[in-house]
């Protein structure tokens, strides 16, 4: 939190409550991360440790590339758990290359959406 600007990288899938043993089993697959509440009925499986999102997360999405526009955004959230890993975050002067990586995973949902 240094800078008054909290940055973390997170990988979240979220369902509704009838669904809730495909989050599970994702735990279970992965073996990181919990499944919890979200709002109302729905649930998320939520992976934030760096390490794991690296190690474990990353990766698969590497080996088993998605075929949706969200295959790009995978790249970008590697970079900046890269930065979070090597604390390259806590640095102001980093804030800027931060940001821009940050916009541009927002541009690359924007194109998603826009392809349903």
């Amino acid at each position: 939190m240094t800078n008054k600007v909290q940055i973390q990288g997170e990988f979240v899938v979220t369902q509704h409550k009838r669904n809730i043993t495909t989050l599970q089993a994702l735990k279970k697959f992965f073996k990181c991360g919990a499944v919890t509440k979200n709002n109302g009925d729905i649930y998320r499986y939520r992976v934030k440790n760096v390490k794991h999102l690296l190690e474990i997360i990353v990766p698969f999405f590497e080996k088993y590339p998605l075929k949706t526009s969200k295959k790009f955004e995978i790249l970008v959230f590697k970079k900046l758990c890269s930065i979070l890993k090597a604390k390259e975050h806590l640095n102001i002067e980093n804030y800027n290359q931060i940001q821009n990586l940050v916009d541009k995973l927002h541009q690359l949902k924007k194109m998603e959406n826009f392809d349903d």
